[in-house]
């Protein structure tokens, strides 16, 4: 605990609490009012002055030595949770916004991918139409040649007669 707070600070604390378990209803609505407080000094100060008058400590070491005692009680002060529900909602907007990203990433690779397969298709089909086209210009040229060959033979030996 902080050394350097008032023995009569902890004592009205420690009184406060155990009258309240007790049932006092003054003390009781010191600890209502003690968890409705927003966290900022001046309402530490207010409260101290109305529920703990004879405390001498200074908001801040009382503070200091409030948040060593909600520690070592694993209590989480209720501005505390709040901050970290705050923290919390914001990570996971985060998280929805990058798993979103993530997504959308994934579909247009996938789609890439897919185009590219279809590229490839689109290619495999041409070289084979292409590779037909050439073999039947082939067989023609061929034919054409052949046929003049033979022609060429036919006349050469007509003259040849």
């Amino acid at each position: 605990m902080n050394s350097s707070f008032d023995p009569k600070a902890m004592e009205a604390w420690f009184t406060l609490m155990s009258q309240a378990m007790r049932g006092a209803s003054q003390a009781q609505d010191a600890w209502s009012r003690w968890a409705a407080l927003s966290g900022a000094p001046d309402d530490l100060q207010g409260w101290m002055k109305t529920y703990m008058p004879d405390a001498a400590a200074s908001p801040e070491q009382f503070e200091a030595w409030m948040r060593e005692w909600q520690r070592m009680a694993g209590v989480v002060p209720r501005r505390d949770y709040l901050e970290a529900l705050a923290r919390n909602a914001e990570l996971e907007r985060k998280l929805k916004s990058a798993e979103a990203t993530i997504d959308s990433l994934r579909k247009l690779l996938s789609a890439q991918e897919n185009q590219a397969e279809g590229l490839k298709q689109a290619t495999d089909t041409w070289t084979k139409l292409m590779d037909e086209t050439l073999k039947a210009q082939n067989q023609w040229l061929q034919a054409w040649t052949g046929q003049a060959e033979e022609d060429a033979q036919k006349r050469q030996n007509e003259k040849d007669e």
